[in-house]
Protein backbone atom coordinates (compact mmCIF):
# COMPACT_ATOMS: atom_id res chain seq x y z
CA UNK A 1 0.00 0.00 0.00
CA UNK A 2 1.32 3.45 -0.70
CA UNK A 3 0.04 6.73 -0.02
CA UNK A 4 2.61 8.74 -2.01
CA UNK A 5 1.03 8.79 -5.58
CA UNK A 6 0.97 12.70 -7.27
CA UNK A 7 -1.98 13.81 -7.54
CA UNK A 8 -2.69 15.01 -10.84
CA UNK A 9 -4.97 18.62 -11.75
CA UNK A 10 -9.00 18.43 -10.30
CA UNK A 11 -11.33 17.93 -13.01
CA UNK A 12 -13.02 21.06 -15.13
CA UNK A 13 -16.31 20.23 -13.65
CA UNK A 14 -14.53 20.31 -10.25
CA UNK A 15 -13.14 23.58 -10.79
CA UNK A 16 -16.04 25.17 -12.15
CA UNK A 17 -18.06 24.00 -8.60
CA UNK A 18 -15.61 24.67 -6.76
CA UNK A 19 -15.72 28.32 -8.23
CA UNK A 20 -19.36 28.54 -7.52
CA UNK A 21 -18.36 27.54 -3.70
CA UNK A 22 -15.84 30.80 -4.04
CA UNK A 23 -18.55 32.45 -5.51
CA UNK A 24 -20.91 31.87 -3.05
CA UNK A 25 -18.73 32.72 0.10
CA UNK A 26 -16.63 35.34 -0.35
CA UNK A 27 -19.50 37.06 -2.37
CA UNK A 28 -17.52 36.96 -5.82
CA UNK A 29 -14.89 39.66 -4.56
CA UNK A 30 -11.52 39.24 -5.69
CA UNK A 31 -9.84 36.37 -7.49
CA UNK A 32 -10.73 33.19 -6.17
CA UNK A 33 -7.65 31.40 -4.59
CA UNK A 34 -5.98 28.39 -5.45
CA UNK A 35 -7.07 25.18 -5.05
CA UNK A 36 -4.54 22.16 -4.34
CA UNK A 37 -6.66 19.62 -2.61
CA UNK A 38 -9.64 18.65 0.08
CA UNK A 39 -7.80 20.80 2.77
CA UNK A 40 -8.56 23.76 0.26
CA UNK A 41 -11.88 22.29 -0.15
CA UNK A 42 -12.59 22.21 3.90
CA UNK A 43 -11.37 25.58 4.15
CA UNK A 44 -13.59 27.19 1.66
CA UNK A 45 -16.63 25.54 3.52
CA UNK A 46 -15.21 26.61 7.12
CA UNK A 47 -13.45 23.92 8.20
CA UNK A 48 -9.94 25.42 8.35
CA UNK A 49 -6.60 24.43 9.81
CA UNK A 50 -7.81 25.53 13.56
CA UNK A 51 -9.98 22.44 13.03
CA UNK A 52 -7.41 20.07 12.31
CA UNK A 53 -5.03 21.23 15.57
CA UNK A 54 -7.38 20.15 17.44
CA UNK A 55 -6.63 16.01 16.60
CA UNK A 56 -4.08 14.86 18.38
CA UNK A 57 -1.81 12.18 16.95
CA UNK A 58 -0.94 9.07 19.23
CA UNK A 59 -4.33 9.08 21.10
CA UNK A 60 -7.71 7.40 21.07
CA UNK A 61 -10.45 9.24 20.26
CA UNK A 62 -11.89 12.11 22.14
CA UNK A 63 -15.14 13.98 22.96
CA UNK A 64 -13.44 17.33 21.87
CA UNK A 65 -12.81 15.65 18.58
CA UNK A 66 -16.15 15.46 17.42
CA UNK A 67 -16.82 18.63 16.12
CA UNK A 68 -14.32 18.44 13.56
CA UNK A 69 -15.41 14.92 12.94
CA UNK A 70 -18.81 16.07 12.53
CA UNK A 71 -18.40 19.31 10.10
CA UNK A 72 -15.91 16.70 8.10
CA UNK A 73 -18.81 14.68 7.73
CA UNK A 74 -21.60 17.15 7.16
CA UNK A 75 -19.15 18.55 4.08
CA UNK A 76 -18.71 15.39 2.98
CA UNK A 77 -22.34 14.47 2.43
CA UNK A 78 -23.75 17.91 1.47
CA UNK A 79 -21.46 19.54 -0.70
CA UNK A 80 -18.79 16.74 -1.91
CA UNK A 81 -20.07 15.25 -5.48
CA UNK A 82 -18.73 11.69 -5.64
CA UNK A 83 -16.33 12.85 -8.80
CA UNK A 84 -14.73 15.47 -6.15
CA UNK A 85 -14.21 12.76 -4.03
CA UNK A 86 -12.77 9.85 -6.20
CA UNK A 87 -10.11 12.91 -8.31
CA UNK A 88 -8.80 14.15 -4.91
CA UNK A 89 -7.75 10.09 -4.00
CA UNK A 90 -4.02 9.68 -3.29
CA UNK A 91 -4.98 6.00 -3.27
CA UNK A 92 -4.65 3.52 -1.07
CA UNK A 93 -2.59 4.40 2.48
CA UNK A 94 0.45 3.30 3.88
CA UNK A 95 0.30 3.20 7.34
CA UNK A 96 4.29 3.24 8.32
CA UNK A 97 4.38 6.43 6.18
CA UNK A 98 1.29 7.97 7.94
CA UNK A 99 2.85 7.50 11.19
CA UNK A 100 6.16 8.91 9.89
CA UNK A 101 4.40 12.79 9.44
CA UNK A 102 0.57 12.16 9.66
CA UNK A 103 0.52 16.17 9.75
CA UNK A 104 1.45 15.47 6.15
CA UNK A 105 -1.74 13.87 5.22
CA UNK A 106 -3.99 15.14 8.03
CA UNK A 107 -7.65 16.35 5.73
CA UNK A 108 -6.08 14.03 2.38
CA UNK A 109 -8.48 11.44 0.81
CA UNK A 110 -7.73 8.01 0.84
CA UNK A 111 -9.25 4.73 -0.98
CA UNK A 112 -9.84 2.04 1.32
CA UNK A 113 -10.31 -1.06 0.67
CA UNK A 114 -9.90 -4.25 3.45
CA UNK A 115 -12.57 -5.65 5.48
CA UNK A 116 -14.86 -4.45 8.58
CA UNK A 117 -15.11 -6.88 11.59
CA UNK A 118 -17.32 -4.87 14.10
CA UNK A 119 -19.60 -1.43 14.03
CA UNK A 120 -21.15 0.44 16.68
CA UNK A 121 -23.73 3.63 16.93
CA UNK A 122 -22.94 6.74 18.11
CA UNK A 123 -25.58 9.04 18.92
CA UNK A 124 -24.87 12.80 19.12
CA UNK A 125 -26.62 15.17 21.43
CA UNK A 126 -30.01 16.46 20.09
CA UNK A 127 -28.77 19.65 19.36
CA UNK A 128 -25.94 18.35 17.77
CA UNK A 129 -27.94 16.15 16.02
CA UNK A 130 -30.18 18.99 14.71
CA UNK A 131 -27.21 21.17 13.76
CA UNK A 132 -25.79 18.73 11.41
CA UNK A 133 -28.94 17.14 10.21
CA UNK A 134 -27.58 13.14 11.77
CA UNK A 135 -29.45 11.54 14.40
CA UNK A 136 -26.80 8.86 14.38
CA UNK A 137 -23.45 7.25 12.84
CA UNK A 138 -21.52 4.44 12.80
CA UNK A 139 -17.82 3.24 14.30
CA UNK A 140 -16.24 0.61 11.78
CA UNK A 141 -13.59 -1.28 12.95
CA UNK A 142 -11.40 -1.72 9.64
CA UNK A 143 -8.58 -4.22 8.66
CA UNK A 144 -7.04 -2.72 5.67
CA UNK A 145 -5.30 -4.62 2.69
CA UNK A 146 -4.24 -8.28 2.89
CA UNK A 147 -2.43 -8.00 6.20
CA UNK A 148 -5.02 -6.68 8.00
CA UNK A 149 -3.85 -3.90 9.33
CA UNK A 150 -6.35 -2.11 12.00
CA UNK A 151 -7.86 1.46 11.36
CA UNK A 152 -10.98 3.16 12.30
CA UNK A 153 -13.44 4.03 10.20
CA UNK A 154 -16.37 6.55 11.00
CA UNK A 155 -19.42 6.61 8.74
CA UNK A 156 -22.63 8.53 8.16
CA UNK A 157 -23.79 5.45 6.56
CA UNK A 158 -23.86 1.71 6.33
CA UNK A 159 -25.26 -1.14 4.17
CA UNK A 160 -28.49 -2.09 6.07
CA UNK A 161 -27.73 -5.71 6.45
CA UNK A 162 -25.30 -4.92 7.93
CA UNK A 163 -27.05 -3.51 11.38
CA UNK A 164 -28.46 -6.72 12.26
CA UNK A 165 -24.95 -8.65 13.63
CA UNK A 166 -22.81 -5.33 14.57
CA UNK A 167 -20.55 -6.85 16.59
CA UNK A 168 -19.36 -9.75 14.47
CA UNK A 169 -18.91 -8.94 11.27
CA UNK A 170 -16.34 -9.49 8.48
CA UNK A 171 -18.01 -8.26 5.31
CA UNK A 172 -15.40 -7.09 2.33
CA UNK A 173 -16.32 -3.55 2.50
CA UNK A 174 -14.37 -0.28 1.04
CA UNK A 175 -14.37 3.59 1.23
CA UNK A 176 -12.82 6.84 0.11
CA UNK A 177 -12.42 8.07 3.38
CA UNK A 178 -10.49 11.19 4.70
CA UNK A 179 -7.27 10.36 7.27
CA UNK A 180 -7.75 12.35 10.83
CA UNK A 181 -5.37 11.20 13.14
CA UNK A 182 -3.24 8.32 14.65
CA UNK A 183 -5.01 6.72 17.20
CA UNK A 184 -1.77 5.30 18.56
CA UNK A 185 2.10 5.48 19.30
CA UNK A 186 3.03 2.61 18.64
CA UNK A 187 4.95 3.48 15.48
CA UNK A 188 4.82 -0.71 14.65
CA UNK A 189 1.07 -1.02 14.43
CA UNK A 190 -0.23 2.51 13.90
CA UNK A 191 -4.22 3.05 14.40
CA UNK A 192 -5.21 5.57 11.67
CA UNK A 193 -8.26 6.78 11.78
CA UNK A 194 -10.52 7.73 8.89
CA UNK A 195 -14.03 9.58 8.30
CA UNK A 196 -16.27 8.73 5.50
CA UNK A 197 -19.72 9.78 3.87
CA UNK A 198 -20.27 6.12 3.54
CA UNK A 199 -19.11 2.54 3.39
CA UNK A 200 -19.04 0.02 0.16
CA UNK A 201 -19.71 -3.40 0.49
CA UNK A 202 -18.53 -5.93 -1.64
CA UNK A 203 -19.80 -9.51 -1.03
CA UNK A 204 -18.96 -12.63 -2.89
CA UNK A 205 -21.42 -12.49 -5.11
CA UNK A 206 -20.81 -12.22 -8.90
CA UNK A 207 -21.89 -8.63 -8.48
CA UNK A 208 -19.86 -8.12 -5.75
CA UNK A 209 -16.85 -9.77 -7.58
CA UNK A 210 -17.35 -7.64 -9.90
CA UNK A 211 -16.65 -4.43 -8.00
CA UNK A 212 -20.17 -3.20 -7.26
CA UNK A 213 -21.49 -1.80 -4.18
CA UNK A 214 -24.25 -3.87 -2.90
CA UNK A 215 -24.90 -1.23 0.14
CA UNK A 216 -26.45 0.89 -2.80
CA UNK A 217 -29.63 -1.39 -3.25
CA UNK A 218 -30.49 0.28 -0.22
CA UNK A 219 -31.39 3.55 -1.85
CA UNK A 220 -33.68 1.53 -3.61
CA UNK A 221 -35.53 0.87 -0.94
CA UNK A 222 -38.92 2.24 -0.06
CA UNK A 223 -38.70 5.68 1.69
CA UNK A 224 -38.30 5.42 5.98
CA UNK A 225 -41.23 6.87 7.45
CA UNK A 226 -40.21 9.62 9.58
CA UNK A 227 -39.07 9.06 12.96
CA UNK A 228 -38.39 5.50 12.31
CA UNK A 229 -34.89 4.79 14.79
CA UNK A 230 -32.29 2.82 13.62
CA UNK A 231 -31.92 -0.46 14.71
CA UNK A 232 -35.98 -0.87 14.56
CA UNK A 233 -37.66 -4.17 12.68
CA UNK A 234 -36.61 -3.93 9.08
CA UNK A 235 -40.00 -3.81 7.94
CA UNK A 236 -40.14 -2.57 3.96
CA UNK A 237 -42.95 0.23 3.29
CA UNK A 238 -45.30 0.58 0.55
CA UNK A 239 -43.62 1.06 -2.33
CA UNK A 240 -44.79 4.43 -4.14
CA UNK A 241 -44.40 5.59 -7.60
CA UNK A 242 -41.61 7.77 -6.49
CA UNK A 243 -39.79 4.80 -4.77
CA UNK A 244 -40.43 2.96 -9.01
CA UNK A 245 -38.97 5.97 -10.90
CA UNK A 246 -35.02 6.22 -12.22
CA UNK A 247 -34.24 9.66 -10.09
CA UNK A 248 -30.92 10.67 -8.29
CA UNK A 249 -32.03 8.89 -5.63
CA UNK A 250 -31.05 5.90 -7.22
CA UNK A 251 -28.72 6.91 -10.05
CA UNK A 252 -25.34 6.39 -8.16
CA UNK A 253 -26.38 2.44 -7.98
CA UNK A 254 -27.98 2.54 -11.82
CA UNK A 255 -24.84 3.70 -12.92
CA UNK A 256 -22.28 1.59 -10.24
CA UNK A 257 -24.15 -1.40 -11.93
CA UNK A 258 -23.63 -0.53 -15.42
CA UNK A 259 -20.01 -0.06 -15.26
CA UNK A 260 -19.51 -3.45 -13.08
CA UNK A 261 -21.31 -5.69 -15.95
CA UNK A 262 -18.68 -3.83 -18.28
CA UNK A 263 -16.01 -5.49 -16.43
CA UNK A 264 -16.86 -8.70 -17.01
CA UNK A 265 -15.83 -10.75 -20.53
CA UNK A 266 -18.27 -10.74 -23.88
CA UNK A 267 -20.67 -13.59 -23.19
CA UNK A 268 -19.51 -14.24 -19.63
CA UNK A 269 -22.96 -13.17 -17.68
CA UNK A 270 -24.67 -15.41 -20.13
CA UNK A 271 -22.90 -18.19 -19.72
CA UNK A 272 -22.74 -17.90 -16.15
CA UNK A 273 -26.36 -17.60 -15.83
CA UNK A 274 -27.03 -20.75 -18.42
CA UNK A 275 -24.74 -22.77 -16.09
CA UNK A 276 -26.85 -22.02 -13.35
CA UNK A 277 -30.15 -22.56 -14.87
CA UNK A 278 -28.69 -26.35 -15.54
CA UNK A 279 -27.35 -26.92 -12.27
CA UNK A 280 -31.13 -26.38 -10.92
CA UNK A 281 -32.46 -29.09 -13.98
CA UNK A 282 -34.74 -25.94 -15.47
CA UNK A 283 -34.40 -25.13 -18.96
CA UNK A 284 -35.71 -21.19 -18.35
CA UNK A 285 -35.76 -18.49 -15.66
CA UNK A 286 -39.76 -17.62 -15.27
CA UNK A 287 -40.24 -13.86 -15.53
CA UNK A 288 -43.39 -14.11 -12.86
CA UNK A 289 -41.03 -13.68 -10.09
CA UNK A 290 -39.56 -10.64 -11.63
CA UNK A 291 -42.69 -8.68 -11.49
CA UNK A 292 -44.32 -10.46 -8.22
CA UNK A 293 -41.24 -10.32 -5.86
CA UNK A 294 -38.79 -7.94 -7.05
CA UNK A 295 -37.38 -6.57 -3.52
CA UNK A 296 -36.39 -10.26 -3.22
CA UNK A 297 -34.44 -10.64 -6.43
CA UNK A 298 -32.36 -7.41 -6.79
CA UNK A 299 -28.67 -8.40 -7.37
CA UNK A 300 -30.40 -12.11 -8.85
CA UNK A 301 -28.38 -12.95 -12.46
CA UNK A 302 -31.05 -14.40 -15.01
CA UNK A 303 -30.73 -15.34 -18.25
CA UNK A 304 -33.87 -14.97 -20.99
CA UNK A 305 -34.39 -15.04 -24.75
CA UNK A 306 -37.66 -13.37 -26.15
CA UNK A 307 -38.52 -10.87 -29.11
CA UNK A 308 -36.68 -7.21 -28.51
CA UNK A 309 -39.79 -5.02 -29.72
CA UNK A 310 -37.53 -1.62 -29.15
CA UNK A 311 -33.79 -1.45 -28.88
CA UNK A 312 -32.24 1.87 -29.02
CA UNK A 313 -29.20 3.84 -27.96
CA UNK A 314 -29.13 5.93 -24.95
CA UNK A 315 -26.65 8.20 -25.18
CA UNK A 316 -25.55 10.11 -21.15
CA UNK A 317 -24.91 13.69 -21.03
CA UNK A 318 -23.36 13.52 -17.50
CA UNK A 319 -19.81 14.68 -17.27
CA UNK A 320 -19.47 12.55 -13.50
CA UNK A 321 -20.67 9.64 -15.44
CA UNK A 322 -18.37 10.16 -18.14
CA UNK A 323 -15.52 11.06 -16.26
CA UNK A 324 -15.70 8.42 -13.36
CA UNK A 325 -17.12 5.06 -15.46
CA UNK A 326 -16.51 5.89 -19.24
CA UNK A 327 -20.01 5.56 -19.98
CA UNK A 328 -20.85 8.10 -22.73
CA UNK A 329 -23.67 5.36 -23.73
CA UNK A 330 -25.91 2.08 -23.47
CA UNK A 331 -28.20 0.53 -24.75
CA UNK A 332 -32.04 -0.07 -23.73
CA UNK A 333 -33.53 -3.30 -24.85
CA UNK A 334 -37.47 -3.73 -24.16
CA UNK A 335 -37.91 -7.91 -24.49
CA UNK A 336 -40.82 -10.05 -24.89
CA UNK A 337 -40.81 -13.40 -23.66
CA UNK A 338 -43.55 -16.34 -23.81
CA UNK A 339 -44.41 -16.36 -20.23
CA UNK A 340 -44.55 -11.98 -20.11
CA UNK A 341 -47.82 -11.76 -21.26
CA UNK A 342 -47.40 -8.92 -23.62
CA UNK A 343 -45.68 -6.76 -20.87
CA UNK A 344 -42.23 -5.66 -21.72
CA UNK A 345 -39.14 -6.40 -19.74
CA UNK A 346 -36.44 -3.90 -19.77
CA UNK A 347 -32.77 -4.78 -20.30
CA UNK A 348 -30.09 -1.71 -20.41
CA UNK A 349 -26.68 -3.59 -21.94
CA UNK A 350 -22.94 -1.83 -22.61
CA UNK A 351 -22.63 -3.56 -26.07
CA UNK A 352 -24.39 -4.77 -28.86
CA UNK A 353 -23.37 -7.86 -31.60
CA UNK A 354 -22.28 -6.00 -34.36
CA UNK A 355 -24.26 -5.53 -37.38
CA UNK A 356 -27.33 -5.85 -34.86
CA UNK A 357 -30.05 -3.44 -35.97
CA UNK A 358 -31.30 -0.58 -33.57
CA UNK A 359 -35.31 0.65 -34.07
CA UNK A 360 -38.46 0.37 -32.73
CA UNK A 361 -42.02 -0.31 -33.74
CA UNK A 362 -44.43 -2.55 -35.35
CA UNK A 363 -42.42 -4.13 -38.34
CA UNK A 364 -39.33 -4.01 -35.74
CA UNK A 365 -38.43 -7.52 -33.69
CA UNK A 366 -35.22 -9.32 -33.63
CA UNK A 367 -34.78 -13.01 -31.33
CA UNK A 368 -32.17 -12.55 -28.57
CA UNK A 369 -31.00 -14.31 -25.87
CA UNK A 370 -29.80 -11.94 -22.98
CA UNK A 371 -28.47 -12.18 -19.41
CA UNK A 372 -28.65 -9.33 -16.84
CA UNK A 373 -28.40 -8.28 -13.27
CA UNK A 374 -32.04 -7.46 -11.70
CA UNK A 375 -31.93 -3.37 -10.50
CA UNK A 376 -35.01 -2.80 -9.46
CA UNK A 377 -39.32 -2.60 -10.81
CA UNK A 378 -39.45 0.79 -12.97
CA UNK A 379 -42.03 3.31 -13.80
CA UNK A 380 -41.80 4.71 -16.94
CA UNK A 381 -44.50 6.51 -18.63
CA UNK A 382 -45.93 5.21 -21.64
CA UNK A 383 -48.38 6.29 -24.38
CA UNK A 384 -51.31 4.62 -25.07
CA UNK A 385 -51.29 3.12 -28.82
CA UNK A 386 -52.37 5.66 -31.51
CA UNK A 387 -52.08 8.85 -28.68
CA UNK A 388 -49.76 11.10 -29.32
CA UNK A 389 -50.80 13.87 -26.97
CA UNK A 390 -49.09 14.07 -23.31
CA UNK A 391 -52.42 13.96 -21.21
CA UNK A 392 -52.85 10.35 -22.56
CA UNK A 393 -49.40 9.24 -21.42
CA UNK A 394 -49.60 6.42 -18.39
CA UNK A 395 -47.13 4.90 -16.29
CA UNK A 396 -46.47 1.46 -17.02
CA UNK A 397 -44.25 -0.75 -15.17
CA UNK A 398 -41.41 -3.24 -15.59
CA UNK A 399 -38.56 -5.30 -14.37
CA UNK A 400 -35.71 -3.46 -15.46
CA UNK A 401 -32.22 -5.16 -15.77
CA UNK A 402 -28.86 -4.47 -16.56
CA UNK A 403 -26.44 -6.41 -18.41
CA UNK A 404 -23.20 -6.20 -20.47
CA UNK A 405 -24.14 -7.72 -24.12
CA UNK A 406 -26.93 -9.97 -25.38
CA UNK A 407 -26.68 -12.43 -28.54
CA UNK A 408 -28.66 -12.15 -31.35
CA UNK A 409 -29.92 -14.64 -33.31
CA UNK A 410 -31.47 -13.10 -37.10
CA UNK A 411 -33.49 -15.18 -39.00
CA UNK A 412 -32.18 -16.84 -41.73
CA UNK A 413 -33.16 -15.46 -45.65
CA UNK A 414 -34.03 -18.34 -47.88
CA UNK A 415 -30.93 -18.72 -50.62
CA UNK A 416 -31.84 -17.72 -53.84
CA UNK A 417 -31.51 -19.85 -56.74
CA UNK A 418 -29.89 -19.30 -59.86
CA UNK A 419 -31.98 -21.07 -61.92
CA UNK A 420 -35.84 -19.10 -60.90
CA UNK A 421 -35.00 -16.51 -63.26
CA UNK A 422 -33.98 -18.55 -66.21
CA UNK A 423 -37.36 -20.69 -65.53
CA UNK A 424 -39.61 -17.91 -64.86
CA UNK A 425 -38.34 -16.11 -67.94
CA UNK A 426 -39.02 -20.03 -69.99
CA UNK A 427 -42.37 -19.76 -68.50
CA UNK A 428 -43.11 -16.88 -69.76
CA UNK A 429 -42.49 -17.11 -73.44
CA UNK A 430 -44.38 -20.34 -73.31
CA UNK A 431 -47.56 -18.44 -71.84
CA UNK A 432 -46.86 -15.83 -74.63
CA UNK A 433 -46.78 -18.39 -77.14
CA UNK A 434 -49.62 -20.08 -76.03
CA UNK A 435 -51.89 -16.47 -76.09
CA UNK A 436 -50.29 -16.05 -79.65
CA UNK A 437 -51.39 -19.91 -80.77
CA UNK A 438 -54.92 -19.17 -79.50
CA UNK A 439 -55.45 -15.75 -81.43
CA UNK A 440 -54.43 -17.68 -84.41
CA UNK A 441 -56.74 -20.73 -84.09
CA UNK A 442 -59.38 -18.06 -83.28
CA UNK A 443 -58.66 -15.85 -86.42
CA UNK A 444 -58.38 -18.89 -88.64
CA UNK A 445 -61.60 -19.89 -88.00
CA UNK A 446 -63.07 -16.59 -88.67
CA UNK A 447 -61.50 -16.85 -92.25
CA UNK A 448 -63.20 -20.33 -92.61
CA UNK A 449 -66.56 -19.46 -91.26
CA UNK A 450 -66.60 -16.56 -93.88
CA UNK A 451 -65.56 -18.64 -96.89
CA UNK A 452 -67.78 -21.48 -96.02
CA UNK A 453 -71.22 -19.93 -95.01
CA UNK A 454 -70.96 -16.53 -96.00
CA UNK A 455 -69.89 -15.86 -99.23
CA UNK A 456 -71.39 -18.86 -100.21
CA UNK A 457 -75.41 -17.73 -99.63
CA UNK A 458 -74.78 -14.44 -101.41
CA UNK A 459 -72.81 -16.17 -104.13
CA UNK A 460 -74.26 -15.52 -107.44
CA UNK A 461 -75.12 -18.66 -109.61
CA UNK A 462 -72.80 -19.18 -112.05
CA UNK A 463 -73.95 -16.86 -115.67
CA UNK A 464 -75.86 -14.48 -114.15
CA UNK A 465 -75.05 -10.60 -114.22
CA UNK A 466 -76.10 -8.65 -111.23
CA UNK A 467 -78.09 -6.36 -114.20
CA UNK A 468 -80.35 -9.71 -114.57
CA UNK A 469 -81.35 -9.75 -110.56
CA UNK A 470 -84.18 -7.15 -110.67
CA UNK A 471 -82.74 -4.07 -108.24
CA UNK A 472 -84.09 -1.17 -108.26
CA UNK A 473 -81.70 1.66 -108.69
CA UNK A 474 -83.58 4.06 -109.11
CA UNK A 475 -81.97 6.08 -105.76
CA UNK A 476 -85.14 7.14 -103.88
CA UNK A 477 -86.39 5.34 -100.61
CA UNK A 478 -89.21 3.19 -99.97
CA UNK A 479 -91.51 3.54 -97.04
CA UNK A 480 -94.35 1.58 -98.07
CA UNK A 481 -93.19 -1.00 -95.48
CA UNK A 482 -93.83 1.24 -92.23
CA UNK A 483 -97.28 1.65 -90.74
CA UNK A 484 -99.33 4.30 -89.48
CA UNK A 485 -98.12 4.58 -85.47
CA UNK A 486 -101.29 3.56 -82.94
CA UNK A 487 -101.47 3.35 -79.34
CA UNK A 488 -101.49 6.18 -76.52
CA UNK A 489 -98.33 7.90 -77.93
CA UNK A 490 -100.07 8.24 -81.75
CA UNK A 491 -102.40 11.05 -82.53
CA UNK A 492 -103.61 9.44 -85.88
CA UNK A 493 -102.05 11.82 -88.17
CA UNK A 494 -98.53 10.32 -88.55
CA UNK A 495 -96.72 13.30 -86.59
CA UNK A 496 -95.23 13.91 -83.34
CA UNK A 497 -97.44 14.13 -80.54
CA UNK A 498 -97.43 17.94 -78.64
CA UNK A 499 -96.49 18.01 -75.14
CA UNK A 500 -100.17 18.18 -74.35
CA UNK A 501 -100.03 14.17 -75.34
CA UNK A 502 -97.76 12.87 -73.53
CA UNK A 503 -99.42 13.05 -69.66
CA UNK A 504 -97.10 16.59 -68.96
CA UNK A 505 -98.78 18.69 -66.63
CA UNK A 506 -99.76 21.86 -68.62
CA UNK A 507 -97.98 24.99 -67.03
CA UNK A 508 -101.21 26.80 -65.92
CA UNK A 509 -102.91 23.77 -64.32
CA UNK A 510 -99.93 23.61 -61.97
CA UNK A 511 -100.45 24.79 -58.60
Amino acid sequence: MSCTRKRGPLPAACLACLACVVTVLVGGAGEAPSISGPRDLFALQGIDQSHFERLTDGTPWQEGENETLLKIMYRLHRSFRWMDVESSSLGHPDPARLAEDPGAYRGEIFQLAGRVASLAVCRPAPEVAQRFELSHYYRCEFLLGDDGQPATLFARTVPEAWKKNRESLDAPAGAFAVFLKLGSDDARRPLPIFVASRVAWYPPTRLGNLGFDAGLFDDLRPEEPAGRQEGAADRPGRRTLADLRLTGRNRECFYQMLAAVGRAQPGQLIGEAAEELRRTGKDRFSVVSLFNRPLELQGRLVVLSGTARQVIPIRVSDEDVVSRFGIDHYYQVFLFTDDSQSNPLVFCLRELPKGMPVGEGAQYGEYVTVAGFFFNTWAYRNRRSGDTSAAQEEWQLAPLLIGRDLQWHPQRKPASNPYLGAIAGALFVVALFGVWLALWRHSRGDRQFHDTTIARQFALDSGISLDKIGLDADGTPDFSGLEQPSGPGSNGSGQSPGPEADGAPRPDSMP
